[in-house]
């Protein structure tokens, strides 16, 4: 069973609902200052309450958000995609344009057909109750502890569906989960753990700077969270790449 909270259909409705209203209303392009979560290292001094939101279950729920939502039912579109675009970055979504590689499951999905793909659990969060008060308040940004695509590079991908939009006349496929991305890249990227220099001076102490973290695959807190992650990410791909080429 899923430890996590994030994580439930009336979540993904809401997100899915106002990503749709959000997309046409805020838009940023410059995120060098916006905060973004890490999975963070647990202090050795941490309470017993402190230690159940601990970096090692939360890199653990990440791990399970994988290994339990990516199978036909919940993303039944697999396939590799080259990123064609840099990130649109709207109030609750965040799009990009790709060029579909290989199929490996899904009969709607085409090779060389192009799309956006919709990432409604990465946007930019903010405590407002009105547009123009989010423009002025809005300070982090939700990204499953991922990075945005990298034009040229290749990636498994599992979508949930597609939908299209008469108003924008664009394809999009749409990924799901709250807690982590559903998209792999075919090579890895660098990836170095955040500093504690680097640290956001808040509350929780688990935020950084875009700018310092946005040349890295994952942002994590240490080597051992990120050998966590790069070892099922290796799995993911392996399972899915082994008979498809």
């Amino acid at each position: 069973m899923k430890k996590y909270l994030f994580y439930s259909i009336p979540f993904l409705v809401v997100m899915l609902v106002t990503g749709l209203i959000c997309r046409f209303s805020i838009h940023q392009t410059n995120l060098d200052d916006y905060n973004v979560a890490f999975i963070w290292e647990q202090e050795k001094d941490e309470s017993d309450d402190a230690k159940e939101e601990s970096s090692f279950n939360l890199v653990d729920n990440v791990i399970e958000v994988w290994q339990e939502d990516l199978n036909p039912e919940m993303t039944p579109y697999v396939f590799t995609a080259t990123c064609l675009s840099e990130p649109v970055v709207d109030a609750c979504v965040v799009d990009q344009l790709v060029r579909v590689e290989k199929v490996i499951s899904g009969d709607d999905v085409t090779e060389g057909e192009e799309f956006y793909l919709s990432s409604y659990n990465v946007g930019l969060m903010g405590d407002a109750e009105t547009e123009h008060e989010l423009n002025r308040a809005v300070t982090s940004l939700n990204m499953g502890f991922t990075n945005f695509m990298k034009v040229g590079k290749e990636y498994l991908v599992f979508v949930q569906y597609f939908s299209y939009s008469h108003e924008l006349k664009k394809q999009f496929a749409i990924t799901g989960e709250a807690l982590a991305t559903t998209y792999f890249a075919l090579e890895d990227d660098k990836c170095e753990p955040v500093s504690k220099a680097q640290v956001v001076d808040d509350e929780t102490g688990h935020y950084v700077k875009y700018s310092d973290v946005k040349d890295y695959e994952y942002f994590v807190g240490s080597e051992e969270i990120k050998k966590k992650l790069y070892d099922e990410k290796h799995k993911i791909i392996e399972k899915y790449l082994r008979d498809a080429f």
